[in-house]
């Protein structure tokens, strides 16, 4: 009697198709735990900065205790002081109440307040071209020249240069007009931050765009506008059209 063979199995028939569906599988956990490793390496970075602002938060906390405590001893000391029924012979204990009503305590909530703004420097600006300014070179600062405010007395308009006179979040904005083509980008310290494209619509034809934005800027660092790009343009403000303008201030 004959026995038919069946054809030997091929269990390694496809195994280049394995490896390849390996390979995808393989490449595609890869990918996710690098992804998982910037989601971790971001989530680590805020909780950083919120540790940095939430100790900060609590440093301004502590020290507008002090204050009010100051406050509540010197406003108590005087209170006393302008009246003479309360002496230390005559004080009754039992109607002797060291707690501030509402009305001292607003007094003293407006008094901090205004305190903290007196001794904080208020820092703004906002300055203009006082005219058309022709053949503008490239790196050449657009020198604002005229200016409409300039508490702190941060910005300089014979240089076209703000400074900063403490570290804080600023917003800063600018608006350029020309006839040509023309280029403007917003400085940090000599670091590129903004900047805005002014595109030559025809002939004897003005454009006009602008830009805003927030950043952080130390103390000392310098602020200005500067031509890039195209040699000989030309920035169009005059009168009391206030076309090509730099502003800025400072938020907290």
């Amino acid at each position: 009697m004959v026995t038919a063979i069946e054809p030997e199995s091929e269990p390694f028939k496809n195994s280049a198709e394995i490896a390849d569906t390996f390979q995808e599988l393989l490449v595609d956990v890869l990918d996710k735990m690098h992804y998982q490793d910037k989601r971790m390496k971001y989530i680590e970075n805020k909780f950083l900065e919120q540790s940095v602002l939430l100790e900060k938060t609590v440093t301004s906390l502590e020290d507008l205790g002090r204050r009010m405590a100051e406050f509540e001893s010197s406003t108590r000391f005087a209170r006393e002081t302008d009246n003479p029924k309360k002496t230390v012979a005559n004080i009754d204990p039992l109607q002797t109440d060291t707690r501030l009503d509402v009305q001292e305590l607003f007094t003293v909530n407006h008094h901090l307040l205004k305190s903290r703004s007196l001794s904080r420097q208020h820092v703004a600006f906002s300055a203009y071209l006082s005219k058309t300014v022709d053949n503008v070179s490239i790196g050449q600062v657009i020198k604002c020249d005229a200016i409409l405010l300039n508490d702190g007395n941060a910005y300089n308009p014979d240089l076209g240069v703000f400074t900063a006179s403490e570290n804080g979040v600023y917003i800063f904005s600018f608006a350029v007009a020309s006839t040509t083509q023309t280029y403007v980008k917003l400085l940090v310290d000599g670091l590129n931050t903004a900047g805005v494209l002014v595109s030559h619509v025809g002939h004897n034809q003005t454009a006009m765009t602008s830009n805003t934005i927030i950043v952080r800027v130390g103390i000392g660092q310098s602020v200005w506008l500067e031509n890039y790009i195209n040699d000989d343009v030309t920035l169009v403000s005059f009168g009391p059209f206030i076309y090509t303008a730099f502003s800025g201030y400072q938020l907290y």
